[in-house]
């Protein structure tokens, strides 16, 4: 997320938890760090994307309409 901006993370659509957060994942032998979001409960995972804003609304969209 950009500096000085919060994620705000949906429920787990598996767990129903809150617990989540987002995960950093550099790419062995490479310059490139991707991100997810990660459920710390049941650890389900969204998919692994480039920029970390998509990331948390990947992990959103997934989650439906509740927060």
């Amino acid at each position: 997320m950009e500096k000085g901006h919060r994620a705000i993370f949906k429920h787990c659509p598996f767990c129903w938890s809150t617990d989540t957060a987002f995960v950093i994942a550099p790419v062995p032998h490479s310059d490139l760090i991707e991100y997810y979001v990660e459920c710390h409960s049941c650890k389900a995972t969204g998919p692994l994307v480039t920029s970390s804003k998509r990331a948390v609304e990947l992990w959103n969209e997934r989650s439906g309409n509740a927060l």
